[in-house]
């Protein structure tokens, strides 16, 4: 998966969720901004599933190609914290973004680490 259809997927599920458990700040920034309907959980909703979805899909092929599988079930765990903290109580959707923000990050962290240790061991040949 490119890097930029990650990120617009992590995006997505991280404002999707936080609409969706009523986050104040995001509310009052739509609101003002004239997209007061997007708040409508009969919209964000489905985004939420489209987005966790195309997350889950990312973080399977960067697991499969890796060998790191365990992030895959960490994004299946924490959607499904999500979207039972959206029905239920705020702080397990919290929860759940946190594990999000987790299996989102570490795969752009870890092929950026992996690239440096490439370059410097480049470098180091070359001398």
């Amino acid at each position: 998966m490119k890097k930029k259809g990650q990120i617009a997927a992590l995006s997505g599920v991280i404002i999707s969720a936080l609409c969706c458990i009523g986050f104040p700040a995001l509310i009052s920034i739509f609101v003002s901004l004239g997209l007061g309907f997007i708040i409508n959980d009969s919209i964000l909703l489905p985004i939420l599933g489209i987005s966790l979805i195309f997350l889950g899909y990312s973080s399977y092929s960067f697991g499969k190609s890796n060998s790191k599988l365990f992030i895959f079930f960490v994004t299946i765990l924490s959607g499904l914290l999500i979207v039972l903290g959206v029905f239920f109580s705020q702080w397990i959707a919290i929860v759940g973004i946190i594990g999000i923000v987790f299996t989102g990050l570490y795969p752009l962290i870890y092929v950026a680490k992996r690239k440096r240790a490439y370059e410097s061991k480049q470098i180091g040949q070359s001398d």
